[in-house]
C-alpha cells in the first residue's frame, strides 16, 4: 500500500499546536529563543531520506495495550527491541493536570510493564504528544515534557524536558528524586522531543515567541547542558483543500482549504517528519472538525461495503505525513496516508524512528477503538532515497 502526494502550496498553522498553550500562554510571550526568529543557524549535516511515497508496512495492529485513553506518542529502545508508549492516565481531570501513562511493550504489543507519571507540587507532566528513548547498551533512558501547570479546561502542557528511568510499577511526580530536568529554551511553552537514534540528535519543539518552533541539537551537547542548536525553524504551515460536509446532517459538500491538526514528530538525518490529522467514526468520515481530504481509495469503498455500513463513504481520513529540510525549515515532501483506514476511530497519533538491521524505518501510529476500548496500531515506511 502506498499514499497519495500533496502539492505543496497554500500553508496555513497547525490549529492543535496553538490550542496547546493553555497554562503557558504568559511563558510563551515572554519566550527567549536561543538564536531569536527566523532560521539563524543551519548545521545539520546532509543525509538520505525517508521517502513518504514508500510501502506501508505494519508492526502493531489493533492492539488493546491501555484501552482506557488514546494513544498520544511512542518511542523504541532499540537496542533491546522495546516500546514505550505514552497515554493520558485514565481518571477525572488528567488531561488538565497533565497526568500520563507510560508502558513498555516488546515489539509484537505484549505488555513489559507500565508506570504512572503524576502531578505533586502543584506541577504535572504533559499532554505527551511526542517521548523519546536514550538507549545505549548499558541503560534506556526517556525523555517527556514536565513541570505543566494544570488548567481548568483543555490539556496541561509541559515546560521543560525530564529525562527519565523508566521503572515498572513506580509513580513519579514532578518533584521525585533522579529526575534529570533540561531547560533548553527559555520561557517556552509546548515541550516535547524527539531523539533521532542513529544521528544521536535531540529536536525539541515548543511555543516561542507566539510561533512553533523545532531547535535541533546533538545529543551529548544537551547531556552536557551545551543548549546551543545546530539548526532552528519555524514549524512550517500544514493546510490542505478538502471536501468538507456543509453541516453533520445533511449530505451537500463544498471544497475548502482546511488546518491539519498537529499530532507528532521525529526526525532521521537531515529531516524532520511531521504527523497530523484526526479521527473518524465510521465509513461516513463525519471527523470531529468537519475536515474532509479528496476521495477514498478503491480498497476503503470495498471494505465498506462489504462490511455493510450504509451510505458511500466520502473520504479516507486526513491523516497526512509531512518531511521538512531542517536546514532550511521547508517542506520537501508530503502526502496523504489512506494506511490502517479500516480502522475504527482511527486518530493519527505519535512518530519514532525504528532501526532493524541498521536501517529505518519511520514509524507514525493511530489510536482505535472506542471509548473504555482504545487500541494502537503502529505502521510504518523504510524505503530511503
Amino acid at each position: 500500500m502506498s499514499d497519495r502526494q500533496i502539492g505543496l502550496t497554500g500553508r496555513a498553522l497547525s490549529r492543535r499546536s496553538l490550542l496547546r498553550l493553555s497554562g503557558g500562554a504568559a511563558l510563551a510571550a515572554a519566550a527567549t529563543p536561543v538564536l531569536g526568529s527566523g532560521t539563524a543557524f543551519a548545521a545539520v549535516p546532509a543525509s538520505e531520506r525517508i521517502s513518504l511515497a514508500g510501502d506501508v508496512h505494519t508492526l502493531l495492529w489493533n492492539d488493546d495495550i491501555y484501552p482506557n485513553t488514546v494513544l498520544q506518542s511512542f518511542a523504541f529502545d532499540n537496542v533491546r527491541g522495546h516500546i514505550y508508549l505514552a497515554q493520558v492516565l485514565a481518571g477525572g481531570d488528567s488531561t488538565e493536570n497533565g497526568r500520563l501513562r507510560i508502558t513498555k511493550t516488546d515489539l509484537t504489543g505484549k505488555v513489559l510493564g507500565a508506570m504512572n507519571l503524576t502531578e505533586g507540587g502543584g506541577l504535572g507532566w504533559g499532554h505527551g504528544v511526542s517521548i523519546a528513548a536514550e538507549a545505549t547498551a548499558t541503560y534506556v533512558r526517556l525523555w517527556v515534557e514536565v513541570d505543566a501547570l494544570p488548567v481548568t479546561d483543555g490539556d496541561a502542557v509541559g515546560l521543560q524536558l525530564a529525562r527519565i528511568k523508566f521503572v515498572d510499577g513506580a509513580t513519579l511526580t514532578p518533584q521525585s528524586a533522579g529526575i534529570e530536568k533540561h531547560l533548553l529554551v527559555q520561557g517556552a511553552a509546548n515541550v516535547t522531543c524527539a531523539i533521532d537514534p542513529v544521528h544521536n540528535r535531540l529536536v525539541q519543539r515548543c511555543k516561542t515567541n507566539g510561533a512553533m518552533r523545532y531547535y535541533v541539537y546533538a545529543l551529548s551537547d544537551v547531556l552536557a547542558r551545551k543548549y546551543t542548536p545546530l539548526a532552528t525553524f519555524t514549524q512550517p504551515a500544514l493546510s490542505y483543500t478538502g471536501q468538507v460536509r456543509n453541516s453533520l446532517t445533511d449530505n451537500t459538500w463544498a471544497t475548502e482549504q482546511y488546518t491539519g491538526i498537529f499530532q507528532g514528530y521525529t526526525a532521521y538525518g537531515q529531516y524532520l517528519y511531521m504527523l497530523d490529522g484526526n479521527a473518524y467514526n465510521n465509513c461516513d468520515r463525519v471527523d470531529f472538525d468537519k475536515k474532509l481530504p479528496p476521495s477514498p481509495s478503491p480498497a476503503f469503498v470495498k471494505w465498506c461495503q462489504e462490511q455493510g455500513f450504509p451510505g458511500a463513504p466520502k473520504t479516507s481520513g486526513n491523516a497526512h505525513l509531512t518531511a521538512v529540510d531542517m536546514n532550511t525549515g521547508k517542506i520537501v515532501e508530503q502526502r496523504h496516508i489512506t494506511s490502517g483506514e479500516s480502522l475504527v476511530y482511527r486518530e493519527p497519533e505519535g512518530m519514532a524512528i525504528q532501526v532493524v538491521g541498521g536501517s529505518p524505518r519511520l514509524c507514525y501510529g493511530f489510536a482505535g477503538g472506542t471509548s473504555g476500548a482504545r487500541t494502537t496500531t503502529i505502521m510504518y515506511k523504510s524505503a530511503v532515497i
